[in-house]
């Protein structure tokens, strides 16, 4: 190409060398900048029917102690716990006994009053709870669009695991199939802090909730994961017959495991989970593959305390929670045993040494 004076040649693209148009593909993604998630603490706790008194203590704890780091301008990152609880009725703050089938004072289970929104509902085993207490100020100050992302978690697993088209019913919240409510939505928001959250039946026996009219809704049903599944088991859908059998023991983990990675893709955050959780269940189950009698006899003698001791080492992974639960001999509920922490610390130290001692005469 002839040079012209004070004129800049000008190249094509299908001139330039396959190796010219790498180097400028390689700056061009070099110079792009991706924002990282931020990290969200979760205490995967949905093995345990944790008292809802004891649930409420702790996300209150943490609300108060998120409001401080906000005062002090310090970082303040999002929490979640995912539970069961003890079979309990629950009432938001403006909630009207009509709605309840029995007398108050001669109730089937406890009945708490909470500061969250909703009419009574019903919390028991086989539900999953999660509980997000996070600080929408690093999402969206927008409580319209915090429901109905937590709708879309629920929605989205409940289609991508089970094939169920839940779906939601305008001016209601919650989570629906058809007739049937399948999950209840009920929050409280402090200062841009969120907690309550939502509760999804999976396995739950309904039954009590005939003893209530559920979120205040008489011409609606509750429905369940597990019965939906049943239902679809007569169906000829070929694609829903390849689907978990209802009666899986394994259905509550693959509903959890489905609910905690479609929150982290909606609300575009990392989950840090608990490592030390897989790490002690590896170290049982080496334990007792290759244990002899004597072992698996201390392995019996220590079931009682087991479910504790994971609750509790959950509890100490965090440092934060850690001093926000446990510190100041404050008290700790635990299978319904109401111990100091001087206790618990004990407890957790002499299980340490009995696995040492173990392994020592295991090698």
């Amino acid at each position: 190409m002839p040079k012209l004076p004070g004129v800049r040649p000008v190249i094509s693209k299908a001139s330039k060398s396959r190796a010219d148009l790498l180097i400028e593909s390689l700056k061009l993604s070099t110079s792009l900048t991706f924002e990282p998630r931020n990290e969200c603490e979760c205490f995967n706790l949905y093995e345990q029917q944790v008292p809802y008194g004891q649930a409420w203590a702790w996300q209150k704890s943490i609300v108060n102690d998120k409001k401080t780091l906000i005062q002090r301008n310090e970082d303040c990152s999002d929490s979640l716990f995912v539970l069961q609880h003890c079979p309990v009725y629950t009432l938001g703050t403006a909630s009207s006994e009509q709605f309840l089938n029995f007398d108050v004072k001669d109730s089937p289970f406890d009945i708490y009053r909470t500061e969250r929104g909703g009419e009574v509902t019903y919390h028991g085993p086989g539900q999953i709870v999660m509980y997000p207490i996070m600080n929408l100020r690093n999402h969206k100050m927008d409580l319209h669009w915090y429901l109905r992302s937590l709708e879309e978690v629920i929605i989205r697993a409940l289609s991508k695991i089970f094939c169920i088209k839940a779906s939601r019913l305008e001016g209601l919240t919650g989570v629906w199939h058809g007739n049937q409510k399948l999950a209840a939505i009920g929050i409280r928001v402090s200062q841009w802090i969120t907690y309550h959250g939502l509760a999804l039946n999976v396995t739950t026996d309904l039954t009590p909730f005939r003893s209530i009219v559920p979120c205040g809704l008489r011409d609606y049903q509750v429905g369940s994961v597990r019965g939906l599944l049943k239902e679809f088991q007569s169906s000829a859908d070929c694609e829903r017959a390849r689907l978990p059998d209802p009666d899986d023991g394994q259905l509550l983990d693959i509903t959890c495991k489905s609910l905690i990675e479609e929150f982290s893709e909606v609300f575009q955050i990392t989950i840090a989970e608990n490592e030390d959780d897989n790490e002690e269940k590896e170290s049982d189950t080496e334990h007792n593959d290759g244990g002899d009698d004597e072992d698996n006899e201390e392995n019996q003698d220590e079931n009682e305390q087991e479910n504790q001791d994971q609750l509790l080492k959950q509890l100490h992974k965090s440092a934060r929670v850690k001093n926000r639960i446990l510190a100041k001999g404050k008290m700790i509920l635990l299978s319904n045993n109401c111990l100091p922490v001087v206790k618990l610390r004990k407890k957790m130290q002499s299980k340490q040494h009995l696995k040492s001692t173990s392994k020592s005469r295991k090698k």
